[in-house]
Order: structure tokens, then sequence, then C-alpha cells
């Protein structure tokens, strides 16, 4: 087993790796003297994790540990069940393939950029394949939850993931506005799987 050095963090639907909580995360990463990778994710499912996997493949589980929000979310539980690294989940998606229906066509990126990626009937079942990797009962494993998210029902992450540490905060929205003052528990929860 070695010790945390590498923060993975993985961003949400439509988002990329310089959104705000992604700049966060570098930023206590970094300050912290310790390794971060956000991979763009601005593809379907299964392509999304298998470029997690191939960046993490000759990397011992104990030494990253996955941040991810939203969609990011999902895929960070997917990700840790498949290889047993501690994760945190910020208001993440728990059952996306119920809502893609929304989002079929072609999306342009939230961040700015006019990137956009094309949204397929097919991805519906491919994020249903991957939640079978997910652990509901992932103790290593840290929840915060907004209760004021717009997009997402937060009692379902929190249902499900009983086992998980939670932090949920009441109002707040899907984003968390205010995340630069719970980046340090974020980066705490990953380095040492504790709160305080």
């Amino acid at each position: 087993m070695g010790e945390v050095s590498e923060i993975v963090y993985l961003h949400g639907f439509l988002s990329s790796p310089g959104s705000a909580k992604g700049r966060e995360m570098r930023r206590v990463a970094e300050d912290a003297g310790l390794g971060f990778w956000a991979p763009d994710l601005t593809m379907g499912p299964n392509a999304a994790v298998e470029t997690i996997l191939a960046g993490l493949e000759d990397k011992d589980p104990s030494t990253y540990a996955l941040v991810g929000s939203s969609l990011g979310g999902f895929y960070a539980a997917a990700v840790s069940g498949k290889t047993g690294a501690r994760s945190v989940l910020l208001n993440p998606a728990t059952q996306p393939w119920t809502i893609i229906g929304r989002y079929l066509g072609e999306q342009t990126l939230l961040d700015g950029s006019g990137r956009r990626i094309v949204v397929l009937s097919q991805f519906g079942e491919e994020l249903k394949q991957l939640d079978r990797w997910i652990r509901n009962d992932a103790s290593d494993m840290l929840l915060i939850l907004t209760q004021g998210d717009e997009v997402l029902d937060y009692r379902l992450a929190r249902d499900r993931f009983t086992r998980a540490r939670q932090l949920i905060h009441p109002g707040g929205d899907h984003t968390i506005s205010d995340f630069s003052s719970l980046s340090t528990v974020v980066l705490r929860f990953a380095l040492t799987g504790k709160l305080f």
C-alpha cells in the first residue's frame, strides 16, 4: 500500500478539466505537492472510462484518489469500484441513463470553448453497464451533496451510498458555487480517508 500522491479530477457532463472545481482541485493538490490529472471526458461513457483506466493502468490504486463531479462523480464511483481507489463524489449522478434522453443530439460545452459533443441514445446502455461496477457499501468514499441541487435530486445519492461519509449542505446549487470552502476537506479525505 502506497500513500496518495496524485489527485485525479473527473469533470461533469458538458464541463471540462478547466472548470472552477477542476481549477480549485488543481490548486490545492499542487499546493500540497501532489500530482494532478484531469482528463478531458468529452466523449461517450465507455470511451471516457477507458480513457480514465488507461491513464491509471500502471498505478497502484492506493497512490491516487478520485474526485468526481456530477457525471464525473458517477465515473469516479465506477472506477473506484473497479480499482479500489478512494473517491470523493460531488453531487454525483446516480442514474444518468434515466435523464440522458433530455440531451440527445449535439450539445455545446458550458465552459465557453464552443466545443460540442454528440449525445447518442446508446450512451444510456453504456451507463447502465458501468453502473454494475459501483460498490454501494464503499466506506472509503466521501459524498458531498447540496440540498439545493437544481439538476439532480441529492436524495438519490444520499440513499444509495449509505455507508459513505456524507456531508450534506442545505441550499447550495449543482455546481457547488462555494467549492473553494470545501476543497481542503476534499483533499484531506482524499489523502487520509478522514474528514478531521
